[in-house]
């Protein structure tokens, strides 16, 4: 396919920094890359396989210059059409693999190219898991399952990605990058983004004066709520940088590239069973 215009412009740029082994322009391969799990059909300009955060940086500062739109894709297990883009698509999969585990085993860290149930076989040897529980588990990656707070029939409220994270790890429009679980991470967002923080803050402020519409996000949120973009951390935590961090959860990549989350995680018992119970009244 020829590219043209603004995207030839950025294909060009990229091109200076990205190996051409990983970004996709045939006809054949955006056919592909242009569909997930659902029925819509979006086909991509450009497609590339991301390597790491800086890479990802300098991607989102050359897209914000020609003011082209990006789309972020890890399994693409979604039924909703979130993991497709007729623009471009940056693909977290493949090197978007590593992990840590906390000493007691009460957290880990993860990057989004891991396989939800890898990281419960990671975590199985020490009799805990990863909360959240979509049934696409098997073969969402972390990256997804998160960024829709995807939670599945078991999790509840009480464990989904929203409840479970510690903190976040995230890459701006601007390539700015943000490790909300970093305290010279957060010194170094707050002296070059003052005004960020404060309009979090302005808009944590303006809700929490109203009481009305603060009891009713406590009780949308009270039971499975996804819609729009994630509001409850704006009652829940003072701290601005908790609050960016969980805005994230949910926002489809709207607002940031997650490029790494640390989430509690929950005791695994050993023995488990299901059963109907039927009662007379």
């Amino acid at each position: 396919m020829q590219i043209n215009g603004t995207y030839k412009l950025f294909l060009d740029e990229i091109s200076t920094f990205v190996s051409p082994k990983r970004i996709y322009t045939d006809e054949l391969r955006r056919l592909a890359w242009g569909t997930d799990a659902g029925f819509y059909r979006l086909i991509p300009q450009i497609v590339i396989r991301s390597i790491n955060e800086a890479e990802v940086a300098r991607l989102l500062q050359v897209a914000d210059k020609y003011e082209l739109p990006v789309t972020f894709r890890a399994a693409g297990t979604s039924l909703s059409g979130q993991a497709i883009s007729n623009s471009i698509l940056i693909v977290a999969g493949k090197h978007w693999e590593k992990y840590k585990i906390s000493d007691d085993y009460s957290q880990i860290t993860l990057q989004p190219g891991i396989v939800g149930e890898r990281v419960n076989q990671i975590l199985k040897p020490y009799g805990v898991k990863f909360s959240p529980d979509p049934a696409s588990v098997k073969y969402a990656m972390v990256g997804g399952i998160v960024m829709n707070n995807a939670s599945g029939m078991n999790c509840g409220t009480h464990a989904n990605s929203d409840r479970v994270m510690i903190s976040a790890r995230m890459i701006f429009p601007d390539g700015t990058i943000l490790d909300t679980g970093d305290a010279d991470s957060r010194k170094a967002f707050s002296e070059k983004k003052p005004e960020f923080i404060k309009e979090i803050q302005n808009i944590r402020d303006s809700i929490l004066r109203n009481k009305e519409l603060t009891e009713r996000i406590r009780r949308k949120y009270s039971i499975k709520n996804v819609t729009g973009l994630n509001i409850l951390p704006f009652i829940v935590f003072d701290d601005p940088f908790d609050i960016i961090a969980h805005l994230l959860v949910g926002s489809e990549g709207t607002l940031a590239f997650l490029s790494e989350i640390t989430v509690k995680t929950e005791h695994d018992f050993p023995h488990k069973a299901s059963a109907m119970l039927y009662f007379k009244d």
